[in-house]
């Protein structure tokens, strides 16, 4: 079968006009900034749940940040930053995958967190490169930022 040059060009046009009704009508998932509601949303990295919690309101600074994941993220690729009341980023080491488990990201907080809104930056690559981020915050009780260490 002989077909036009422009075959390939109109095959992928006719592809992306039958998706974009489900791309843009998906509700995009709380944890990444990978859109749902796609045929191949389930093959991307997704972030399944935190501690802490996204919005949840802490007593005490947190020993660590750890994030869960659809899949083991590529930690080449893979980076977790908490931002503070004053806007500046804490002196944190790095992020680094759970030991009995892939799909966990921790990032140890060696020293007390001050009291106030925390900003969690996350950035997470999954094994194909496809690349996800997103943000989410805690708060820790203004004077609790002391914990029992």
């Amino acid at each position: 079968m002989n077909r036009p040059a422009s075959f390939p060009l109109a095959l992928a046009a006719v592809v992306l006009v039958t998706t974009a009704p489900a791309w843009r009508a998906g509700d995009r998932d709380a944890g990444s900034r990978s859109p749902a509601g796609t045929p191949f949303a389930s093959l991307h990295l997704e972030l399944e749940k935190s501690a802490p919690a996204a919005g949840e309101a802490l007593s005490e600074s947190p020993r660590e940040i750890v994030l869960e994941f659809s899949q083991a993220p590529q930690m080449a690729g893979t980076s977790v930053r908490v931002v503070g009341p004053d806007g500046e980023p804490a002196q944190l080491p790095d992020a680094r995958a759970d030991d009995g488990d892939p799909t966990i990201v921790r990032l140890a907080i060696p020293a007390p967190l001050e009291g106030g809104e925390h900003e969690v930056r996350w950035r997470a690559m999954a094994r194909d490169g496809h690349v996800v981020w997103d943000t989410f915050l805690f708060t820790i009780e203004a004077g609790a930022g002391q914990d029992s260490r």
